[in-house]
């Protein structure tokens, strides 16, 4: 992405801050970090519960982010949005096969929004979505746009002291999406809570869980993505 069509680094980095450890103390309703305000969203029960009210409460961000990515998706593609959403469609068998509490907390997402699961699914599998889209158009890896920046930071190890770490990320991306992005907190009925800074309508990104496991993500290219 060229300079202008980049959220300013020093701000996602700020914004990442917001998800260091203190996460997983309660907060007021909004992060903020640096200017950047990330609306923040509470979920918890089983995977549909929490879909359910991420859903609700962030309803208009969703609707926002389901309009951009299945234009953007499907002009990159070279297919109708119909079209676009039927190859999103084909995401639900594997969702279901290997990880079906994540497309029951999507059915949750769709039914708290009131917009229709394969446009979840869609905004889900957008990075996918996406190599499937260069695929049909055979664009070189070399074309591709420049991703995220991942960073972790540790400290020296103190005889018999754990290792003490910091890690963050910038997320470079079209502000043509700023103000879409939630701080949800998770508290599932079974395994960790956790803090994710995701878009919305995604059921996580960039986070951290109640055990210190954090999760950064960047778009790098496999031979397996080459047309």
């Amino acid at each position: 992405m060229t300079d202008d069509h980049m959220i300013n680094r020093r701000q996602l980095l700020g914004g990442a801050a917001a998800l260091g450890l203190s996460t997983l103390v309660p907060r007021p309703a909004r992060a903020r970090s640096k200017g950047v305000i990330f609306a923040e969203v509470n979920a918890a029960g089983s995977p549909a519960a929490m879909g359910e009210t991420h859903g609700k409460a962030a309803a208009a961000a969703i609707k926002r982010n389901v309009d951009f990515y299945v234009e953007w998706l499907a002009t990159a593609a070279g297919l109708a949005p119909k079209e676009l959403l039927q190859e999103a469609a084909r995401f639900a068998p594997v969702l279901a096969q290997y990880t079906p509490d994540l497309l029951e907390e999507i059915h949750g997402i769709a039914r708290g929004s009131g917009r229709a699961v394969n446009e979840i699914l869609a905004v889900n599998a957008r990075t996918d979505l996406l190599v499937v889209a260069r695929r049909k158009k055979k664009t070189r890896k070399s074309e591709a746009n420049p991703g995220c920046t991942a960073a972790v930071v540790m400290s020296r190890r103190k005889k018999g002291k754990p290792w003490r770490s910091a890690l963050g990320q910038t997320w470079d991306w079209t502000p043509k999406l700023k103000g879409n992005q939630i701080l949800l907190r998770l508290t599932p009925k079974e395994g960790p809570r956790l803090a994710t800074f995701t878009e919305a309508g995604m059921v996580a990104k960039i986070g951290i869980n109640q055990r210190r496991l954090g999760v950064c993500l960047n778009f790098l290219a496999h031979p397996s993505d080459d047309p």
